[in-house]
């Protein structure tokens, strides 16, 4: 590991040292060679406001990458699953066959308690427990201006759960000056699976110029299913493409500027998502292929509102922003196993073929964020050396959840659950009075978490000599959770139990950076920054059913609460445009030290866990990313990212092993994409183009090695995978024409396999979706 990273700053001493060379090289004025191809203007600068003021990306000390809707568009990005595979350090885990999944970036990965990466829609902070919400509600790629990924700890500015770093989704804002607009419209068809079809528009501009804007948006996407439900008995076919889904957004905004100091700007967002059924299928049953006994559906909605109001002053800028997410998510399942072949190994013989052993789950989760924020920031002044921002940071977050479990049978086996759970001679007539009859809850579970944040924040950059920065923050902030968690049935711990509980802790998050600017368009920085997550508390853990795993840990029970951990991060960039600004390179080099980890400890034979703190680990690594106009016909691009994240301690409890030190994270080491694209002209006015992007994730284990306590062979490996697009089009004016082809080479990798407990011989898999071929049509104005 030393020797790659020593050649890691090999590489970035040689970037550094090439700047000053290519920036007087820029600088100059040697005209080309006759002969020479003519390059395209300079690439067009991207704005971003990662440091809480508008900035070209060039002068953000910051390693990030920004991709504006045209880039999006152009790479078939429609939602975080594609955009993970774009970004180096960027990771989007599938935890389990209900399709939930946690997102990391440079290897601060976890799959369970507050979330690591700070998710955004403009200043709403949305992301959410993973024990309490199963999911952060990503929106959907479309009407966006851009999508920022900060990589590293962003505390400081954006505050508890941004520990690896902070994905922000920004979207356009109304105009007082002109009208635009777009429409589109796609179909698509699927390897062996439904047709697929979008429409969407938007349009906004002046309702009265220079005092009154808006900006309206929809769109509707279908997503035609690819894998089928077979009988579990006789595997005859019983539905066909039944995973299919349908997406909805909405966005409406206005800006009303009354004088030319004062701007307000309400907003609202809505999103929907419906999912018919689980995009798993059945391992023994082969590809796409589900062995469920009934429809698995899910439905995810959200509505956003917010309200920004802002004040200019003659040597500051003061705005409030207000926002509030309330959003549900609902799902039903099959929970057969899950109740019973976790406890009953004999029974699992059963499981395809009886039709009377069955269960159904059906969930319900609810998320209420409101956030307040206060924001100061110096206006820009040439003659200042110093500029500054700070601010007041308010956040109640509720998540809830409900779960029901029911057991439509009676009968020798759930008796002999009973007796299982609880030593009980007879049937659940112990628990209800009455048999377990058709349609009887075996299981309830209602857990609510209450999280709290307030802050004060404030970082200063002051310019002591020319070209030469130095900057400093702080956030304080007082963060405080309760929780409380009811459950009730045969099924579950002995019923019925009550736990409850809060704390609160004042977490501090300093950030250290200095800069120097080699050129007007070329940097290098280098920072030291912490983040944290703050702590939370475990769902309770049936005593009996998961007597033998935690008695091999020497506990009696499940710990009630779990603390926070936090980051100390240091990193090393340089970036910049080179060649008449017709490069632009971007590269990092960091090591991140990662204390008290939040992670789960499996209890294998019994199916559940609970969440503690273990041991301590290193992240270590670097990300490039590039882009050259060869010609003004040719573009290359391409990024590349490697993450060594490890424990460096051991952890020990009762004679097991639970975290290992050098066992790595559920990190892949290397990631890269590749692309390229060519313009040519097919006739007047109208120039066709095509498109090609690689993307690459490499190898890596879901957990650690096999002396670790809750080790599974059989889904430790997390295979490479290799995806493929194409995109040809022509374009006309404002019109767009494309045919596009995704996962070109129709891999089907596994991005996923899980079973309920270590004792399961039923697998459930996940992979892409199949090779897709849609027409699209854009027009903008």
């Amino acid at each position: 590991m030393l020797c790659k990273f020593r050649s890691l700053t090999s590489v970035f001493a040689i970037m550094i040292a090439a700047a000053p060379f290519t920036a007087r090289a820029a600088e100059g004025d040697t005209p080309q060679p006759a002969g020479t191809p003519a390059a395209d203007q300079p690439m067009q600068e991207i704005v971003v406001t990662a440091t809480r003021r508008a900035e070209a990306i060039t002068k953000v000390p910051i390693s990030m990458m920004a991709i504006d809707q045209a880039t999006l568009t152009k790479q078939g990005v429609k939602d975080v699953s594609d955009l993970a595979r774009l970004v180096p350090g960027l990771n989007l885990e599938t935890n389990d066959d209900d399709g939930d999944s946690s997102l990391s970036i440079r290897g601060i990965v976890s799959d369970v308690g507050a979330a690591t990466v700070g998710v955004y829609i403009d200043d709403a902070p949305v992301q959410s427990r993973q024990e309490a919400v199963s999911t952060n509600p990503y929106p959907k790629i479309y009407d966006l201006d851009r999508v920022e990924v900060l990589r590293g700890p962003q505390g400081t500015l954006f505050g508890a759960g941004s520990e690896g770093g902070t994905l922000r989704f920004i979207t356009p804002e109304a105009s007082l000056q002109k009208f635009s607009g777009t429409a589109n419209a796609e179909v698509a068809v699927t390897d062996g699976g439904s047709p697929s079809w979008e429409l969407g528009g938007a349009v906004g501009g002046p309702l009265v110029e220079d005092k009154l804007g808006f900006r309206a948006s929809g769109w509707f996407r279908e997503d035609g299913g690819y894998t089928d439900r077979l009988d579990p008995a006789t595997h005859a076919l019983t539905g066909t493409d039944t995973n299919s889904s349908g997406s909805t957004v909405a966005q409406l905004k206005f800006k009303f500027a009354p004088t030319d100091s004062l701007v307000i700007a309400p907003s609202l967002y809505y999103q929907d998502v419906r999912q018919d059924d689980k995009s798993v299928f059945t391992e023994s049953a082969g590809p796409f292929n589900d062995l469920a006994k009934i429809p698995q559906p899910r439905n995810d909605h959200f509505i956003l509102p917010s309200l920004s109001i802002g004040y200019d002053f003659d040597a500051f800028s003061v705005k409030s922003i207000t926002t509030y997410l309330s959003r549900t998510l609902a799902d039903q399942y099959d929970s057969t196993e899950y109740l019973l072949a976790d406890e009953i190994p004999a029974q699992y013989t059963l499981l395809p073929t009886d039709k009377n052993f069955f269960a159904t789950a059906n969930y319900r989760e609810e998320q209420l964020n409101f956030s307040q924020e206060l924001r100061f920031t110096s206006n820009a002044d040439a003659d200042s050396p110093l500029t500054w921002v700070g601010g007041l940071f308010y956040q109640h977050a509720r998540s809830a959840s409900e779960s029901y479990y029911k057991a439509p049978r009676l009968g020798e086996v759930a008796d002999f659950a009973s007796e299982y759970y609880y030593g009980v001679p007879s049937s659940t007539a112990n628990y209800f009075g009455e048999g377990l009859l058709p349609g009887k809850l075996a299981y309830f579970d209602h857990y609510v978490l209450n999280d709290t944040d307030m802050a004060v924040y404030g970082n200063a950059t002051y310019e002591v000599l020319d070209g030469l920065k130095l900057s400093a923050g702080l956030r304080v902030a007082r963060s405080g959770f309760s929780y409380f968690d009811g459950s009730n049935g045969p099924w579950g711990p002995a019923a019925p139990t009550e736990y409850s509980g809060s704390s609160k802790e004042t977490p501090v998050t300093p950030r250290f950076g200095i800069t120097y600017q080699l050129a007007p368009d070329q940097m290098i920085y280098a920072t030291v920054a912490k983040g944290y997550r703050t702590g939370g508390a475990n769902e309770p853990v049936p005593s009996n059913a998961c007597r033998t795993d935690l008695n091999q840990l020497g506990v009696k029970n499940a710990p009630v609460e779990y603390d926070s951990d936090s980051v100390w991060s240091y990193e090393a960039g340089a970036k910049g445009r080179f060649f008449d600004g017709q490069v632009l390179l971007e590269g990092s080099i960091f090591w991140i030290d990662w204390s008290q980890i939040q992670q789960a400890v499996d209890l294998v034979r019994c199916g559940y866990y609970y969440i503690a703190n273990l041991g301590e680990a290193a992240s270590r690594g670097f990300d490039l990313q590039a882009e050259w106009t060869v010609t003004k016909r040719l573009t290359l691009s391409g990024t590349a990212g490697f993450t060594d994240a490890r424990y460096v301690k051991s952890l020990l409890q009762d004679g097991q092993i639970l975290a290992k030190v050098g066992d790595s994270l559920a990190t892949p080491e290397w990631s890269a994409t590749l692309a390229a694209e060519y313009t040519f002209p097919i006739f007047e006015g109208t120039d066709a183009y095509g498109r090609i992007d690689y993307e690459f994730s490499g190898p890596y284990y879901n957990f650690g090695s096999d002396q670790t306590f809750g080790y599974d062979a059989t889904t430790r490996d997390q295979p490479a995978t290799h995806f493929v697009s194409l995109r040809v089009g022509a374009k006309q004016g404002g019109w767009d024409w494309a045919l596009k082809v995704d996962n070109l080479l129709n891999s089907r990798t596994l991005l996923s396999r899980y079973h309920q407990s270590n004792d399961s011989p039923f697998f459930t898999d996940t992979t892409f979706r199949p090779l897709t071929v849609g027409l699209s049509a854009q027009y903008k104005f």
